[in-house]
């Protein structure tokens, strides 16, 4: 078997639209000829492997499976020449890393109960002479560690809380518990924004190299996948990274071995090398496969890939794009690569049903995701996602500032409590109102407090996770009248409040959204809420505007205007 052909099986390995498919787990990745070849350094493996060499510390890595902590863990252990490459790891062992004594646990919870403990101990006991690496499961490692720490005579109720806030912020601390200072140092991988992997994994999957074939058929649709993959590489980069940035703003992180799976599906389409010479490029190229589509339809096997499902949930084909008009009213295909054109320049004029006339002009988007050809950078993306999407994806690395967001933070907030807009009321100052839910608008409404325009801002922190040190973070810094706070926020929140700012009206939130309106209600309120309960004041709805009154209450009950 020729090297590509070795290639692409192994490739097809990396997915699990077949099952069995041995690679998908990292320890049969690691000795694989093919593996250190196609492997990413991630920066946070050269960082962590500093912290190891510079101080005595217990590294305890977690996440959810599929993140790379194994992978991590073979990343520090050959820069430090603790094993070599294609070595197996074991369950646990004691190595040199540089000439400095470390000790390892694969995974914690291949262990029994017992050796659990007993495995987490000679761990710690080692850190008096060197380091350790933990690699654990959130369950194995909280029970564990309570009582690691119980033996020693700390609480384990502030023992708990403080692990689950060491998993939860990422700060890169040591646990500390009142008076006892640890050298645990805990890091949650499936806190880390991976989306930059996405970059450098295409960067080495597409080297050269690994595509040299003497006797390789020139029109076979994988090796044609490559090369047109390798000619638009920044355009394909551009758009894989930015579907799986917009997944983590929502929510819906990828693990690595998720990214790997989708990616090297779309190069292959789970074909061999031979099987894809009987294919049509047109119809089975990355485009195509990253949807999930193979000859025209929807691929069951590619639908076993979880960010496969995702992007067919998003129906990203069905968006209007910049390039309909010149497909669809002009038919004019110029903008895609000849060869493809020419396979769907007849779609226009053939008798076909509107249903096939529907998924064809699906499949041209998709082609064109890929592969077209136009000086207008980013112009389809924004008609996918929004320009507002690539506004924030450019704040969030330090780049560049959002338009009048200030403005639309504040319109949205004048909107959440008190139904009303910003021209209707007094545009320096949000009345903090008690209203009836699911009734936008009200006539009378309770004041409960009031915020000053200059008192609230959104700005874009650098992120307080040490491994993620690049990204900034939107925050809503507010200056209350009992203390000042940073409220976190996220892409789907400011989303709504240009929506708000737009006109839009939901009736129904979804859940996730719904909990963070709620959530940002209720620090605001807490925040500005007057103590001073001897006036009542309402929100009255007149002709006139929104107008403040003022109930007294005394032996005659009157109310008058403030």
């Amino acid at each position: 078997m020729n090297n590509l052909k070795k290639y692409v099986d192994y490739l097809n390995t990396l997915h699990n639209a077949n099952a069995g498919n041995e690679n998908t787990i990292a320890e049969s990745q690691v000795k694989n000829d093919f593996y250190p070849l196609i492997k990413v350094e991630r920066k946070i493996g050269n960082l962590l492997y500093e912290k190891l060499i510079q101080e005595n510390i217990v590294l305890i890595l977690t996440g959810h499976a599929g993140d790379g902590k194994t992978s991590l863990l073979s990343q520090i252990l050959l820069r430090g020449n603790a094993i070599k490459n294609k070595q197996a790891l074991k369950t646990k062992d004691r190595v040199l890393l540089n000439d400095k004594s470390l000790f390892y646990i694969k995974d914690l919870s291949e262990f029994g109960e017992v050796e659990q403990y007993n495995a987490l101990k000679e761990g710690m006991i080692n850190s008096e002479e060197g380091s350790s690496i933990i690699i654990s499961n959130v369950g194995p490692l909280i029970k564990n560690l309570k009582k690691y720490y119980q033996e020693k005579g700390i609480n384990s109720i502030d023992t708990e809380s403080e692990i689950l806030n060491a998993i939860d912020n990422n700060l890169g601390e040591k646990l500390e518990f009142d008076s006892y200072k640890s050298n645990v140092f805990i890091v949650n991988i499936a806190k880390i924004n991976n989306t930059g992997f996405v970059s450098e994994f295409i960067d080495k999957i597409l080297n050269p190299e690994l595509w040299k074939d003497d006797f390789v058929n020139k029109d076979n649709a994988i090796y044609k996948n490559f090369e047109y993959l390798f000619k638009n590489k920044e355009r394909v980069k551009k758009f894989v990274q930015t579907f799986y940035q917009w997944q983590y703003e929502h929510d819906q992180r990828s693990t690595i071995r998720q990214i790997v799976a989708h990616i090297a599906y779309s190069l292959t389409g789970n074909n061999t090398l031979d099987e894809a010479n009987e294919l049509k490029f047109a119809d089975n190229n990355f485009a195509h496969f990253f949807f999930g589509y193979k000859d025209g339809k929807l691929d069951e096997e590619g639908q076993q890939i979880d960010s496969i499902r995702k992007i067919v949930e998003l129906r990203l084909d069905e968006k209007k794009s910049e390039i309909d008009y010149k497909f669809f009213v002009e038919e004019n295909l110029s903008s895609l690569p000849l060869e493809i054109a020419k396979e769907f320049e007849n779609i226009f004029y053939d008798d076909i049903s509107v249903e096939s006339f529907k998924e064809n002009r699906k499949a041209l988007r998709r082609l064109y995701y890929f592969w077209g050809e136009n000086n207008l950078e980013n112009n389809y993306l924004s008609n996918i996602y929004s320009e507002q999407f690539l506004e924030y994806l450019q704040y969030k690395n330090g780049k560049q500032g959002y338009k009048d967001l200030d403005e639309k933070i504040f319109g949205a907030l004048h909107r959440f409590f008190t139904g009303q807009t910003l021209d209707s009321g007094n545009r320096k100052k949000i009345y903090l109102t008690l209203k009836r839910e699911g009734n936008y608008v009200q006539n009378v409404q309770l004041i409960l407090g009031e915020i000053s325009k200059k008192d609230i801002k959104l700005e874009f922190l650098k992120s307080e996770n040490f491994l993620e040190e690049y990204e900034y973070k939107p925050y809503l810094k507010v200056r209350g009248n009992k203390q000042d706070k940073k409220i976190k926020l996220n892409y789907p929140l400011i989303k709504y409040f240009d929506e708000l700012n737009e006109g839009l009206v939901k009736t129904k939130l979804e859940a996730h959204l719904s909990n963070g309106v709620d959530s940002l209600k209720a620090v605001l309120i807490n925040l500005f809420k007057e103590e001073d309960q001897s006036e009542i004041n309402f929100l009255i709805t007149t002709n006139r505007g929104m107008e403040v009154y003022c109930l007294e209450i005394d032996e005659k009950l009157e109310m008058y205007r403030d």
